[in-house]
C-alpha cells in the first residue's frame, strides 16, 4: 500500500509520544502532537504520525482536542495510550485516502464456553467489518464446539476504529455471551 503525505497546518510540536502505533503491515509510526492557537484563543491539538521505515510518510489527523493552553495540549497528549494512537493512525490513514478492507475480520477469540438450553456448547468470537460511513460494525459469532456450525448476532456495536472494537471485545463478560447466544439463536446460521 502506498502512503500519502499530508501536509500539516502551522503548529508547534508540543509532545513526542514514547509509544509507537503499528499499521496492518507492521510499519511503526512515531506520534507527535502539535498545537496551534485558533480564532477563539484556545489551542487546537492534532497528531502527526511519521512512518519509521519505508517512504517516511507523514500522516495527520484532524483536530483531536481543544485546550485552554499549549501546555494543556501537551498534558492531554501525555495521557494517550496505545489504543488511542492506533485509532489516530487509522483516522489519519483514512484522511489520506486509505480505505480499510470490507472483509469481515475475527477480532477476538474469547476463552469462554457458552452452553445453550439444548446442551450444545459454543465458543464465541468477536468479528468486525469496516462500513462505508467510516465506522467498524461488530458482532458476535458463536461456533458450535462439536459441529462447527456458526450462529451470528446482528450488529452489537459500532466503533470508530478496529482498535476500539478490540477494546470493546476485551471488556465482554461471560454473561454477555449467554445473551448473545440467545439473540443469535433467533437469527441466522451459517
Amino acid at each position: 500500500m502506498a502512503h500519502a503525505t499530508v501536509h500539516r497546518p502551522r503548529g508547534e510540536i508540543v509532545y513526542e509520544h514514547p509509544l509507537r502505533a503499528l499499521d496492518g503491515d507492521g510499519t511503526p509510526y512515531r506520534a507527535r502532537v502539535l498545537a496551534a492557537q485558533n480564532d477563539r484563543g484556545t489551542f487546537d491539538g492534532w497528531l502527526e504520525l511519521v512512518a519509521e521505515r519505508g517512504a517516511r510518510a507523514v500522516l495527520r489527523t484532524e483536530r483531536e482536542t481543544v485546550q485552554a493552553t499549549r501546555d494543556d495540549v501537551a498534558y492531554w497528549a501525555s495521557g494517550l495510550g496505545a489504543l488511542y494512537l492506533h485509532g489516530a493512525l487509522e483516522r489519519a490513514k483514512r484522511r489520506a485516502g486509505w480505505t480499510p478492507p470490507r472483509l469481515a475480520l475475527v477480532v477476538r477469540e474469547h476463552d469462554v464456553t457458552v452452553v445453550a438450553d439444548d446442551g450444545r456448547a459454543y465458543r464465541p468470537r468477536t468479528c468486525a467489518r469496516w462500513e462505508r460511513d467510516g465506522h467498524w460494525s461488530a458482532w458476535i459469532e458463536l461456533v458450535d464446539v462439536d459441529h462447527g456450525t456458526i450462529v451470528t448476532t446482528g450488529a452489537e456495536t459500532s466503533q470508530p476504529s478496529l482498535a476500539a472494537v478490540a477494546y470493546w471485545a476485551d471488556g465482554l463478560e461471560p454473561i454477555y455471551f449467554e445473551g448473545a447466544l440467545r439473540r443469535a439463536a433467533s437469527g441466522r446460521t451459517r
